[in-house]
């Protein structure tokens, strides 16, 4: 019995396999990148908000910065909620945001500290 090309086969099917998951670890990593960029960004914002009080500087830079869909609302304190999605590798394959956002800050100041937490 011959047994020539049966890993070259096996290669080929396993291929486009290999191919996705590869794909899908790339995109997890930009995808926590680009959280991390836009949770930065909005307490950058808050902590900026906070010191000056000046809202409309804080809209300035948001709008700089994220390019999806916020909301601030302005009390005693600051509280930013962002709604976000993210394409990436995957998403074009498929034609869809395949990777979805959503959170909220709140910053205060509190014995002359600002206090900032996710909520």
């Amino acid at each position: 019995m011959k047994n020539k090309g049966q890993v070259l086969v096996c290669f080929i099917i396993i291929l486009p396999i290999l191919l996705m998951l590869l794909a899908l670890v790339i995109d997890l990593g930009f995808m926590m990148i680009k959280t991390y960029r836009v949770k930065d960004t909005v307490k950058s914002a808050i902590e900026y908000g906070l010191k000056s009080n000046d809202i409309e500087g804080v809209e300035t830079l948001l709008n700089k910065n994220l390019e999806d869909s916020y909301t601030i609302t302005n009390n005693d304190n600051i509280e930013i909620s962002v709604n976000g999605s993210y394409k990436a590798i995957l998403g074009n394959f498929f034609n869809k945001d395949i990777y979805k956002y959503k959170f909220k800050y709140i910053g205060y100041i509190d014995n002359d500290k600002i206090i900032i937490k996710e909520g």
